[in-house]
């Protein structure tokens, strides 16, 4: 093998660290551990380019493994720029596709077995429907479920054929069976079932075990961090026994949990392949001194970690600023206000990212962007909140006082809270509650519901008389029982109830400018037809970037305003084991290492009219090159 540092260093420009990681030992097992900004994806492909030229590796010997297509592909493309396109051949792929082509010849899957997104919904939807016959049609709670099978999964269990742990009994775990006994009715298969498969197909047939590991001889992993037990079996798999593979990581970054993923995996790597080179990146290319140095004293705080020295390469001084707000209202109407006058100023909005906890958070933030005229797009699927199943039931109530007595309209509230009032006893295309009332009067063993009628009647008489939106809405929550209603929903089907009460208040708060339901109605119009216009653009120039703090990990910006840093946002409410919270510090880091510049922290001292404590992690943060504004 010829090993030319001087060489390597020149050529590829890298630092000495680098270098020492590209030019390790060929033949032994890597990990590097890297930092926000210190050049990973820079480093892989100078370890293929080093592989192939220095250590007389064949292209397609060399297998590269990513977590997304669009980082597979990136890599791809700066491997080709690296090599000026001499070197064909190595494979660039996320675990999925990788492993797809093997699993589906095992076990005879074509293209179409695998599941489409819609079907999951359905499938779901479906189940929960024979469980909880008013189960509402929410893309957002599915969602949410089908994150929560796929952390069942990624520990290594197929819920059909039983797991040992706490997570059997929970319902959640009672979903999952039922939802992958569906799958395989339907002869289909999900992203899941493809590793699960394929670590079966590696530990019980040695022909195709051994024909990957000759296929595929060394094994370059991108975020290593964000392995799951599963995939790190799969590893162990295809790289043994002679162990060449090299990682790329960094365990700081570790915030996909809810996909399996854990910072032990990481930590655990000198154990799984023993005489494992350890070589650290210190460095980094992207933020100024005062961003790096506060996201240390922050991520510092956890336990169990890989000790990191970073130190910021650029000279440049930058901001990091914590500002205070009386309320979340306050704060988004100050971001849109500070994006307009950079907009008037001619500055490129797209340099700009705003970083939420939550996809919730984030459909909060657009009316008021929407207000002062502000171009946005989002890299997470922006929620209509006017459209959630909670929000329904709102309006269908406002549009019954208002005159849509429809048979339709009324099915979406009739129940909520539970009234007893059946489908069958709706005849008729339109529902006159006196004569409903009436009805049951005649009718014996329906008699006592004319007493429930009356009391509903009553109540929407009450609400007619009100007229103010916002009255009508907290009317609705309150005296009519629906926050009662959706606290119970959600408490009985053990899904998070944040969700809801976020888009009811979101409904109600919006309503609060309004004096009459016409001129609400009319706001709630527009709004959703620029959102849907804004969901129809896609060119991020001129727009100002929205992302959860999980979308945006691997990307950075000159500035990045972080909002919402406050007690159960910032970490989450559900978070209160030593463990969940080392995950919400990780994730505020995550967050605070995206900026290169400037960097804001935004803090509500209330959300939806309840008062809210800042983050116990502001305190980590505070020191040299942090100012404040209160």
């Amino acid at each position: 093998m010829s090993e030319n540092p001087n060489y390597l260093k020149a050529k590829l420009r890298l630092n000495r660290e680098q270098q020492e990681a590209v030019s390790s030992d060929p033949a032994r097992p890597c990990l590097v551990i890297a930092g926000p900004g210190a050049g990973k994806t820079a480093v892989i492909a100078a370890r293929c380019r080093f592989l192939i030229e220095n250590a007389g590796v064949l292209p397609a010997e060399i297998l590269v493994l990513t977590f997304t297509r669009a980082a597979a592909f990136e890599m791809q493309e700066r491997f080709r720029l690296l090599s000026d396109g001499a070197h064909p051949g190595v494979v660039f792929g996320t675990f999925h596709a990788v492993l797809y082509r093997a699993v589906s010849k095992k076990y005879g899957f074509s293209a179409e077995s695998l599941v489409k997104e819609g079907e999951k919904q359905q499938i779901l939807q479906g189940i929960l429907r024979k469980i909880y016959p008013d189960a509402r049609n929410d893309s957002n709670m599915t969602e949410t479920l089908l994150s929560g099978f796929s952390l069942i999964r990624s520990g290594g269990n197929l819920p059909e054929r039983g797991s040992s742990g706490k997570e059997q009994d929970s319902r959640e775990a009672v979903l999952a069976s039922m939802y992958t006994a569906e799958l395989r009715k339907r002869r289909k298969i999900d992203y899941d079932d493809i590793l699960l498969l394929a670590r079966e197909m590696l530990s019980e047939d040695e022909k195709i075990r051994t024909e990957l590991r000759e296929r595929y001889r060394y094994i370059l992993v991108d975020e290593y961090q964000d392995v799951s037990p599963v995939q790190a079996e799969i590893l162990k798999h295809l790289a043994g026994p002679k162990n060449r593979i090299f990682a790329v990581g960094d365990d700081d970054q570790a915030i996909y949990r809810f996909r399996g993923a854990s910072p032990g995996v990481m930590l655990h790597f000198p154990q799984e392949f023993p005489g494992c080179r350890i070589v650290r990146l210190t460095r980094n290319y992207r933020s100024v001194p005062e961003i790096v140095n506060a996201s240390l004293r922050l991520i510092s705080k956890n336990r169990g970690r890989y000790e990191k020295a970073l130190r910021a390469e650029r000279a440049a001084h930058g901001t990091v600023l914590l500002r205070h707000f009386r309320s979340e209202r306050e704060e988004y109407r100050m971001i849109a206000e500070e994006l307009r006058a950079d907009l008037e100023r001619g500055e490129e909005l797209s340099e700009t990212a705003l970083l939420f906890r939550t996809n919730a958070a984030v459909s909060g933030c657009t009316a008021a962007l929407l207000a002062c005229g502000v171009p946005f797009i989002s890299r997470d699927r922006v929620q209509n909140p006017f459209s959630h199943f909670s929000a329904e039931t709102v309006f269908a109530v406002l549009n019954y006082v208002s005159g849509d007595h429809s048979r339709a309209n009324f099915l979406k509230f009739m129940n909520c809270p539970p009234r007893y009032i059946r489908r069958s006893d709706l005849p008729e295309p339109i529902v006159e509650l006196p004569k409903l009332r009436e009805w049951y009067l005649k009718d014996p063993e329906r008699a006592f519901m004319a007493g429930k009628t009356e009391r509903l009647m009553q109540e929407l008489s009450l609400l007619s008389r009100l007229s103010i939106p916002y009255a009508m809405v907290n009317y609705i929550r309150k005296g009519m029982g629906l926050d009662e209603y959706y606290r119970d929903y959600a408490e009985d089907r053990d899904l998070p109830a944040d969700e809801i009460f976020s888009t009811l208040d979101f409904v109600q708060d919006s309503s609060r400018e309004f004096r009459t339901l016409p001129d609400w109605f009319r706001y709630i119009a527009r709004y959703e037809k620029e959102l849907a216009e804004r969901a129809a653009d896609t060119d991020p120039r001129g727009h100002v970037i929205l992302s959860t703090i999980h979308r945006a990990k691997g990307l950075e910006y000159s500035r990045v305003i972080i909002a919402d840093v406050c007690e159960q946002s910032i970490p989450h409410g559900k978070a209160e084991t030593e463990q969940e919270l080392s995950e919400e510090r990780r994730l505020l880091y995550v967050a605070m290492t995206r900026a290169k510049t400037e960097l804001r922290l935004y803090i509500p001292a209330g959300v939806a009219g309840r008062r809210r404590e800042e983050s116990r992690f502001l305190r980590e943060i505070r020191g040299e090159g942090v100012a404040e504004i209160r």
